[in-house]
């Protein structure tokens, strides 16, 4: 049994009132959109800055997406420098990077969570695992891996700025993704940083879902 930290338990709380926001909803129903045009894809969550509830929010939209009949969704952990899917969904990172890069089926490391239909891979144990020049390629193998086993795949990744050598650059992710959804921090994220991250997306020709101004505090005051 896992120690759960109170913060956990009060985040855990928070998402199961996030993933049945009407905003949530309208952004899986142009994810079945997108579906019904291309086939199965993934959603890219990212932010411009750290700390402003992605993780929340992936998991939020990775829980409604689950609770259609004979869903099959899978939740990827590609926030490597600072990962937390594994805390909100009560699961242990079960391998490291070595594990990973030499596994000739990475899907075998995912688990299964207490939702039906909602699988989670965690990120590795390894410290500063994206330091290797591989990551970012060995991360996109199992995404397109993944497309031909889950009707959905939600990808949390690291924040855009500041860039740095080692990200694992959430652009990348969102370069064959359906679309791209950006989250903010009410009241937290600078105006610049968010008009920035904007650009950058439209720069590399990402497809934006949405934008969802996230109330850290509390999910149900104010979203966007």
């Amino acid at each position: 049994m896992l120690n759960v930290q109170p913060e956990i338990v009060k985040e855990r709380s928070m998402i199961e009132s996030l993933s049945q926001l009407s905003e949530i909803k309208r952004i899986i129903s142009g994810l079945e959109h997108e579906e019904a045009l291309a086939g199965p894809g993934h959603l890219v969550i990212t932010s411009p800055l750290a700390q402003e509830g992605k993780s929340m929010v992936a998991t939020g939209i990775a829980l409604q997406s689950a609770a259609r009949p004979d869903a099959k969704v899978l939740l990827l952990d590609f926030n490597w420098r600072s990962p937390k899917l594994h805390s909100l969904l009560n699961r242990k990172q079960n391998y490291d990077y070595q594990q990973l890069r030499s596994s000739a089926n990475p899907l075998q490391l995912v688990q299964s969570t207490d939702h039906e239909g909602l699988d989670l891979l965690t990120a590795p144990q390894t410290e500063d695992c994206d330091r290797f020049k591989d990551a970012l390629q060995v991360c996109q193998g199992i995404i397109e891996e993944a497309h031909a086993k889950y009707q959905r795949i939600i990808v949390d990744t690291g924040s855009l700025f500041p860039e740095n050598r080692f990200m694992l650059d959430p652009l990348r992710f969102g370069q064959n993704a359906l679309g791209t959804l950006l989250i903010l921090l009410a009241g937290t994220t600078p105006r610049s940083a968010a008009k920035r991250a904007i650009v950058l997306l439209r720069e590399y020709e990402l497809k934006l879902t949405g934008i969802i101004m996230n109330n850290f505090q509390n999910p149900l005051a104010q979203s966007a």
